[in-house]
């Protein structure tokens, strides 16, 4: 009996690729350029800061304005701000207090003291309105020694015309074109009270015909 002989394994000629081969990178052509980086633009220059402005020198005070601060630092309470009409004879009383406690301001401080007080513009204003005057307390006078005359009035009025261009009738500046014959009306007026046909009222300032200097408006 005859016996078959076993099988043989057949043999394969394929390979097995390996999962893991990994492809060789291609040479990049010869020619291809380089990638060109493109210039980064630098951020513009910061303005130059300007220096901070110079500080104006304060303007000396004149003789006037020292003059009513050294008074009203002895006489706060009839020198107040906002101005009003000191009463009628105010300035001679000053005076004689100066005088007599001695304290050691000249006679011609208080007549500029005065003289600037009653020539600023609030206080024609508040003369034309008619504001109560005040005593050396401060207070304001009872009956008529408080009262404002209407001379007294008209001369604040022509003051203000004169000296700072303003229209009490209407609470603002004259204009140009206008100013001449207004301030020549009120001239006439200052004249007429000059000469002796008003009253005679003196507050030691108000009746000036000219305002000292002083670099308020007020």
């Amino acid at each position: 009996m005859m016996t078959t002989p076993p099988s043989r394994p057949k043999l394969s000629l394929k390979r097995k690729v390996a999962a893991d081969t990994v492809e060789a990178p291609s040479t990049p052509s010869t020619n291809e350029q380089p990638p060109v980086s493109k210039p980064v633009a630098s951020p513009p220059a910061a303005a130059p800061v300007p220096p901070p402005p110079a500080s104006q020198p304060k303007k000396p005070k004149t003789y006037a304005q020292a003059s009513l601060e050294i008074v009203r630092a002895h006489f706060p309470t009839c020198l107040p701000e906002p101005a009003q009409p000191l009463a009628i004879g105010v300035g001679e009383q000053i005076r004689d207090i100066v005088v007599a406690e001695a304290m050691g301001v000249s006679l011609k401080r208080v007549r500029a003291a005065l003289k600037a007080y009653t020539s600023r513009r609030h206080y024609l204003i508040a003369v034309w309105k008619g504001t109560r005057r005040i005593g050396l307390d401060g207070q304001p006078l009872e009956g008529t020694a408080g009262d404002v005359s209407e001379e007294a009035r008209q001369l604040a009025a022509a003051r203000l015309v004169i000296h700072f261009s303003y229209d009490v009738t209407t609470s603002s500046t004259i204009e140009s074109d206008q100013l001449p014959g207004r301030v020549a009306a009120a001239e006439a007026v200052l004249k007429r009270i000059k000469t002796g046909e008003d009253s005679g009222e003196s507050d030691g300032g108000e009746q000036a015909m000219a305002p000292v200097a002083v670099t308020e408006t007020e």
